[in-house]
């Protein structure tokens, strides 16, 4: 026979469905004894990226008459430099999953770290780890399950087809069947709403065994936590297969179309129930950098086997989100300060050096620091001036005897007058003050030696004053007013009695015939005096 296209065999009875169907953009058709598979690659992008999946069994259709056979395998292929959750089957309670408690079957992977871990039919929590040589390129795990030995078996699959054993384990193999079949299944990450309990255990025995596992603090313990409780996943991930069935990356509505869609939406499949890769519209299929993640400026430069990002100049990591301290190896010299900057670094120099790394002693008697004729010599990192006879000092401005030339004398003072030393201070000069100021150079008003009493000190040339508050006089307001033997008998009328108060008076009209009409308080404030007046 020649048979058509799509068919082969003796009798052209045998169908390639890869011949007769097309599998979406971004993945490549695979044969199968009753259909054929659309493989491809995604990307998770550590965030939000979850699929979640159900399986479909469709009932009283024409192909639909074989039993599934109850699954026995898990195999995953991923790739990550960091990881997340892979794989996670939830059967919520009630579902057949042991009564009140839900099952779960979780892997996650951190690094070369695998952990498995497994709650099923209400029995004890079980976990187990698994070492993988390298972590950085693709990963095949491979779970079987041996229903005669109530055992798990979890191994590496190298690219020969080699495995490289990981565990063994007691499991109940009819429960972990019953969860994947019937329950929900989450690649990436899981969803806040499928997420189980909080517990705060920190030993787990497995199944059929009196030997608790005690989980020891490694590096990656609380990656490990987060995985299992459903973290986000990065990298990416192959084919993942639940016995014989893939778990594809496509929706029902994109892989069954063209003229074997009926045939094949016949067969037991899993579907895609919800979530998408990331970048799936575009068909990015694999990629290992996302320019969502690069810091600072940098950029992906080959998203297909890098996962770093390519860093602008003083920033290092895979994101780019260290910044390089330039000033670990620095050049700076005499004593300078290092001051870190982006992809360079500045020499602060000290006193008496310059240059871009303050290499160069700067000639300091350039400047002609050395005043009235002193000589300069230029040291390193300063100076020195040799001063003349009447001159001393750092810069020999200091007169080694002050003369009334030199203005010595402070602002209180009415005139400097040159005369042998004096016995009490050794000066060759004498400052006379103005009224008022004190000191061996005038420089203190007597109200800021002896603070007013009551008032404020105005410490001003010619003549400084204490300006009192209302009801007080003296030099220093020391002294209160008394208003009443200041305005004499005019203070009263009518022989009223006077009575002094502060800043001012009061007439007491008992017994006079006389009532108080009004009362006039006047107030003047001089230098020291106050004058209150009061008419009744």
């Amino acid at each position: 026979c020649t048979c058509l296209r799509g068919y082969k065999g003796k009798q052209c009875a045998q169908v390639e469905f890869c011949q007769l169907q097309d599998c979406p953009s971004n993945s490549h058709c695979r044969n199968l004894d009753a259909g054929y598979e659309c493989v491809s690659n995604a990307t998770f992008d550590g965030v939000n990226t979850t699929l979640s999946y159900r399986l479909r069994v469709p009932r009283g259709l024409p192909l639909a008459g074989d039993a599934l056979q109850p699954p026995d395998s898990l195999t995953l292929t991923y790739r990550s430099k960091t990881g997340g959750t892979l794989f996670r089957a939830v059967l919520p309670p009630g579902g057949g999953g042991g009564g009140g408690e839900q099952s779960v079957f979780s892997v996650g992977a951190y690094k070369e770290q695998v952990t498995v871990e497994w709650r099923l039919a209400g029995r004890e929590p079980a976990l187990q780890r698994m070492r993988a040589r390298d972590h950085l390129h693709w990963t095949t795990l491979r779970f079987t399950l041996h229903a005669h030995r109530a055992e798990i078996h979890g191994v590496f699959v190298e690219a020969d087809g080699h495995e490289e054993a990981g565990f063994v384990a007691a499991i109940d193999v009819a429960a972990w069947q019953q969860l994947v079949t019937d329950g929900d299944i989450h690649l990436g990450g899981v969803r806040r709403d499928y997420l189980p309990p909080a517990t705060t255990a920190i030993t787990l025995q497995p199944e059929n065994s009196t030997d608790l596992a005690v989980l020891e603090y490694t590096e990656g313990a609380q990656y490990a936590a987060d995985n299992l409780d459903g973290g986000y996943f990065k990298g990416c991930m192959g084919a993942v297969h639940v016995g014989s069935l893939l778990l594809p990356f496509f929706t029902e509505e994109e892989l069954f179309v063209g003229s074997a869609a009926g045939l094949l939406a016949a067969q037991p499949h899993y579907a895609l129930l919800s979530g998408r890769g990331w970048g799936a519209a575009e068909g990015v299929g694999c990629v290992l950098c996302l320019e969502q993640d690069c810091e600072r400026g940098g950029h992906c430069a080959d998203v297909r086997s890098s996962y770093a990002c390519a860093c602008p100049p003083g920033y290092v990591g895979d994101h780019c989100e260290t910044d390089v301290d330039e000033c670990q190896e620095n050049k700076c010299q005499n004593g300078a300060t290092c001051q870190d900057g982006v992809a360079m670094y500045t020499c602060i120099c000290p006193v008496g050096f310059e240059g871009e790394l303050c290499e160069v002693d700067r000639d300091e008697c350039a400047s002609s620091p050395c005043a009235n004729g002193g000589t300069c010599s230029d040291a390193a990192g300063g100076f020195s001036c040799r001063c003349p006879a009447e001159w001393r000092g750092a810069r020999c401005d200091e007169p080694r005897r002050r003369r009334c030339a030199h203005r010595p004398c402070a602002r209180g003072a009415r005139a400097c007058r040159d005369q042998p030393p004096d016995p009490p201070t050794g000066n060759n000069y004498t400052c006379e003050c103005l009224e008022g100021f004190e000191g061996v150079h005038c420089e203190s008003a007597f109200c800021e030696v002896e603070p007013c009493v009551h008032g404020v000190c105005v410490a001003e040339p010619p003549e400084p004053r204490c300006e009192c508050e209302a009801g007080y006089t003296g030099r220093r307001c020391e002294a209160e007013r008394d208003e009443c033997a200041e305005a004499g008998a005019a203070a009263c009328l009518h022989g009223g009695r006077c009575l002094d108060q502060r800043a001012g008076f009061r007439c007491d009209c008992t017994r006079t015939g006389t009532t108080p009409r009004h009362a006039t308080t006047t107030t003047t404030t001089t230098t020291t005096t106050t004058t209150t007046t009061t008419t009744v």
